[in-house]
């Protein structure tokens, strides 16, 4: 193992609802170590199954180095809001627990990622959906996250959940018939409409079983299906909805930078009509890009910046050059890297 410890490193990791993915870069921003891990939502699976995935992510990374790192960044789907040093300790490998640690919600390094640590608002949809954005002194607003039983619009789950609903009120003769039926029947492995119900309803089904339909509505909607397209529509104008409630609650001047990410803008339709949806909404020109780095990447940009010391972390800009020194050599993980 090559001695690198002379200079500061600095970990981000990105803890997810599906996979953990961690990023330990250098001070001039390379990638100088990555690991991934199972899902780490604790709300969901858990503290101790959450902390062997992040730990197996963690220790992956560090294999490169002799030397713990100068700052960790911890951001979890789990977490609402900024969380404590004890809760961040718990999902932690011991071997981090005396370096200088932040705990945030996983919107923080989604923001930091696709806008390359500059300020802005993002709005990812993935299983679920939220737009979140800050401004130029770190005062940060969210639109939408209220999870699947309450809101989402426009995620994954929205989408297939919207879809199993139209399918069924093509069934009843309630709504015109629609492609969408014989592609989540495919998809389901189901016979009819009823075997649907019933796959729907079983005691083991999960979200991400209702997300995992949102690609097939996307591919009805390309073939030209009008009630696929018709949830695309709705989907993209209740994200770019959010995006701008954000943009109105933080007052941002025009120009302002707005992303996407996450894996229903996977949709080459959804990204366009979601562009259309804010141009022609918002009030201020707005600079529509896409995300510069992954979460994970935004993570390890977040680490950097908690790494410098400043006493508001806002204050401490991110220099291009790290930001680029970082996609640059960010491994072919989320859709990125070379």
């Amino acid at each position: 193992m090559k001695d690198m410890s002379h200079q500061p490193y600095y970990l981000g990791i990105d803890a997810g609802g599906t996979q953990t993915l961690a990023l330990l870069i250098a001070a001039d921003g390379r990638v100088v170590g990555w690991g991934s891990g199972g899902p780490a939502n604790h709300v969901t699976v858990g503290i101790a199954r959450a902390r062997r995935a992040i730990t197996e992510a963690v220790e992956q990374a560090l294999k490169a180095v002799r030397t713990t790192p100068a700052a960790v960044a911890l951001g979890s789907a789990g977490l609402e809001q900024t969380g404590g040093l004890e809760e961040a300790l718990a999902l932690l490998p011991d071997c981090l627990h005396q370096t200088r640690i932040v705990f945030e919600t996983d919107g923080v390094m989604a923001l930091e990622g696709a806008l390359g640590g500059k300020p802005g608002v993002v709005t990812a949809a993935g299983t679920g959906s939220i737009a979140m954005g800050r401004d130029a002194v770190g005062n940060m607003a969210y639109a939408g996250g209220w999870g699947w039983r309450a809101g989402d619009e426009g995620s994954a789950y929205w989408l297939g959940q919207q879809a199993l609903m139209r399918v069924f009120q093509g069934a009843d003769g309630r709504a015109p018939a629609t492609a969408l039926t014989s592609k989540l029947l495919a998809a389901t492995d189901c016979a009819d409409c009823i075997a649907l119900r019933d796959w729907l309803y079983a005691p083991e089904r999960a979200t991400d079983d209702i997300a995992g339909l949102a690609r097939h509505v996307d591919a009805a909607a390309q073939s030209g299906d009008a009630a696929a397209v018709a949830l695309v529509v709705r989907g993209a104008q209740e994200l770019a909805a959010a995006a701008l409630a954000v943009v109105r609650r933080l007052a941002l001047p025009p120009g302002t930078l707005v992303s996407m990410t996450g894996g229903v803008f996977r949709s080459q339709l959804m990204q366009e009509i979601f562009r259309a949806e804010l141009e022609q909404a918002a009030q201020i020109s707005l600079n529509l890009q896409m995300p510069v780095l992954p979460p994970s990447g935004g993570a390890a940009l977040h680490a950097w910046r908690v790494g410098q010391g400043a006493a508001c972390i806002w204050q401490c800009s991110i220099p291009g050059d790290v930001v680029d020194n970082l996609r640059q050599s960010l491994p072919a993980t989320d859709g990125f890297g070379k």
